[in-house]
Order: structure tokens, then C-alpha cells, then sequence
């Protein structure tokens, strides 16, 4: 009873369908509907991909099929006349789910740029629209700390800016305009590299310099290089003595977590909310010690959150 219900997985499909429906009610076209996952060319992590694909079907009814960009490229097109993406199989596509496309090594050619560009200009839903990719970026999120940008979108009601700052850990801008102030957290960084960390513009864990790595980066160099990165404060989390099972291997010590919420929301245009849940959460655990956190790169693990 302590360990907090989490129908992360059913609530995020309830999300796709609810894109799905919606989609199906504006576009009252006579064909059949479906979500398309977008993969990675022998994609490895299936499980929760799979697992989402039998929840839509048996929950909600509707279909999911996985492609990759490259076989979107060959098998989709527009319809000129409605601006509907059409598979070769006559699917008109509802939804596009993003679950690659978020590393330049997604696109190796062309042919996948233009997949992109074909899914962009249709009128299916996207997860996550090109606006909401690019404000997950770290380079937005450290837009965002800077000096007077959170007041443009807190309300009146909402706490105060100086409290929601509280939470943010140190961004610090590295590019030539910041001048100065880019200078002086380099030289702090390289002076207490175990206070920072330097993260570029990657996703999925296994990119981000520390320490000695760091140092040596940040040493090597030019100002212009630098602006391909960002400079985070490090946060020290306080160790638990924890159990991580990886492999089969039951390694036990002190550990560190990283406790994520899952939030879906569905827009009509900037005004018009059609629908906002948080359907649960994810807790990560890695090995005290252990720079990057993520699991499906081997470093972390996932855990559950104890209620106390």
C-alpha cells in the first residue's frame, strides 16, 4: 500500500486515443484510421513500445503499427487534396508517436529528412509537435532560466517566480554573445569540474562530460565549440542504500534516484485544451558513483517511489 499505484503506460495510450479521436472527428474521411509509432531501424527497446501498442487495440480500439522514417519515406504520401498522410496499404494516418527521430543519427540521409518534412506538413497529430521537441531541448531549457523569461508564462495565481527558481538547478550560457559571464563558468567549471557538468545537445544518456572529461573539453575548445553545449550545476542527491538487478546480477551499495512525471496534454490551436493528465510516474536508480542515468543505455535501473 506504500508503493504508489503508476498506470503510466494505460494513461499514455488513453492520451494517443484521445489524438485519435479527436483527429477522426475533424477529419471525417471514409478511410481507416491508425497511429503510427515511429521506431528505430532494429529497434531493441520493444517491450514498452509493444506494450502500448496491445493497450491502445484492447483498451481503446485503435490500431498502431511501428515504421521507421526510412519506411515512411517509401510507403506514405499526402493526399493533395486534403493534406491526409496516406500509407501505400490506404491507412490514413491519425497520429504520428515519436519514439525515434530525437538524434542526428535518426536521420543518416536524406530520405529521412524527407520523411520528417512529409510527416511536418500533414495534417496528422504529432507526439510531441516540433514546438514541444524543440522545448525539451537542453539549449531551451536553459533559455528559459535566464533572467526574466519564466514570468512570460507563469499566471497570477500561480507561486511566485522567485519559488519556481528555487527548483532550477545553474544553466549557464556558454555562447560568445554571453561574453563575460561564458568565460567565467568555464573557468569555474574547469577550476571544480565535481560541481558541473557539461551536456550537449543529445538525449538518452551516455553523451554528458564530467569531471577530468570535462575539464579536458572545456581546455580544448574554441568559443565557438562551446555553444554546442551547455554548463549545468550538478545536482548531489542524498544516497540511499539501495539493490539494482541488471543482467541477473544483483549488485547492492549506496544509490541514488531520479523521479520523473509523465504529463499528456492535447491542444486545438494555443487556446483550446482538449486533454491534460499526469498518468503516473518513473523512478530511476543508478549506483552511487555512476555519472550518466539512463536505462536503456545500461547505466541505471528502474525503481518505485515508497511512500513515507
Amino acid at each position: 500500500e506504500k508503493l504508489p499505484l503508476n498506470p503510466a503506460g494505460q494513461g499514455m495510450a488513453a492520451a494517443i486515443a484521445a489524438a485519435h479521436n479527436a483527429y477522426c472527428t475533424q477529419q471525417n474521411t471514409s478511410n481507416p484510421k491508425t497511429v503510427v509509432m515511429i521506431v528505430q531501424p532494429g529497434e531493441r527497446n520493444q517491450m514498452d513500445q509493444r506494450k502500448l501498442e496491445h493497450w491502445l487495440w484492447s483498451n481503446h480500439n485503435v490500431r498502431l503499427i511501428r515504421l521507421s522514417l526510412a519506411q515512411i519515406a517509401q510507403q506514405a504520401q499526402i493526399q493533395e487534396d486534403q493534406g491526409c498522410l496516406i500509407l501505400k496499404n490506404h491507412l490514413e494516418v491519425s497520429v504520428v508517436y515519436y519514439r525515434a527521430g530525437y538524434s542526428p543519427n535518426d536521420y543518416p540521409t536524406e530520405t529521412e529528412w524527407s520523411a520528417r518534412q512529409l510527416i511536418e506538413t500533414s495534417l496528422a497529430i504529432k507526439c510531441p509537435s516540433a514546438a514541444y521537441h524543440l522545448v525539451g531541448t537542453k539549449k531551451v531549457q536553459q533559455a528559459l532560466a535566464a533572467p526574466g523569461q519564466l514570468e512570460h508564462f507563469l499566471l497570477p495565481t500561480d507561486p511566485p517566480v522567485t519559488q519556481v527558481r528555487q527548483l532550477f538547478a545553474g544553466l549557464f550560457d556558454l555562447d560568445q554573445a554571453a561574453g563575460h559571464n561564458a568565460d567565467k563558468a568555464v573557468n569555474d567549471a574547469i577550476a571544480s569540474p565535481h560541481a558541473f557538468v557539461l551536456k550537449p545537445q543529445r538525449e538518452g544518456g551516455g553523451n554528458n562530460l564530467y569531471d577530468q572529461q570535462l575539464v579536458d573539453a572545456l581546455q580544448s575548445m574554441i568559443p565557438a565549440q562551446r555553444s554546442a553545449y551547455i554548463l549545468m550545476e550538478r545536482i548531489n542527491s542524498k544516497p540511499r542504500t539501495g539493490a539494482l538487478v541488471r543482467d541477473a546480477i544483483l549488485r547492492a551499495g549506496p544509490c541514488i534516484a531520479e523521479l520523473g512525471i509523465y504529463g499528456t496534454i492535447l491542444t486545438d490551436g494555443p487556446n483550446l485544451e482538449l486533454y491534460n493528465t499526469v498518468p503516473g510516474h518513473l523512478l530511476r536508480q543508478k549506483l552511487l558513483g555512476v555519472n550518466e542515468g539512463g536505462v536503456a543505455a545500461g547505466f541505471a535501473v528502474l525503481s518505485s517511489p515508497k511512500l513515507v
